[in-house]
């Protein structure tokens, strides 16, 4: 076979084993991508729900305080709430910060899997052969 032909059939086996390398890297990415992008999630979620708690507590806090019978107990009443409002004020805060903390830690993952996915190759041939006619 002329070498012509023999580089030929290589790069097309090349090409093939580089197709078939970054289609299967190509769903590994996708499934890390949807794990990482339910974690963020799952952790926002959290964030978000209690402060949420805090929301359904104040505002059964202030139920109470409006059937509170006594003046001491309406001002009791209305230190917790000053209290838990303080608090869903701080965890709000904390929300924005941490959920722009877990995009940069999803980032950073991204980035790492990508890293890892680059492909890298290199042909070294394992034998040749060498032969001459004998008459």
């Amino acid at each position: 076979i002329p070498q012509g032909a023999l580089d030929s059939i290589t790069d097309q086996l090349r090409q093939t084993r580089l197709t078939q390398a970054d289609a299967r890297n190509a769903r590994f990415f996708e499934e890390e991508v949807t794990k990482l992008d339910r974690w963020s999630e799952d952790l926002k979620n959290g964030l978000e729900t209690e402060i949420k708690d805090l929301d359904k507590e104040i505002r059964e806090l202030k139920k109470e305080a409006t059937k509170a019978a006594t003046l001491t107990d309406k001002l009791e009443m209305q230190k917790k709430i000053r209290s838990l409002e303080t608090r869903r004020k701080e965890k709000r805060q904390k929300l924005y910060e941490d959920q722009d903390q877990i995009d940069e830690q999803r980032d950073t993952m991204i980035s790492r899997v990508e890293q890892q996915l680059q492909l890298k190759y290199d042909i070294q041939p394992i034998f040749a052969i060498k032969w001459r006619l004998v008459r």
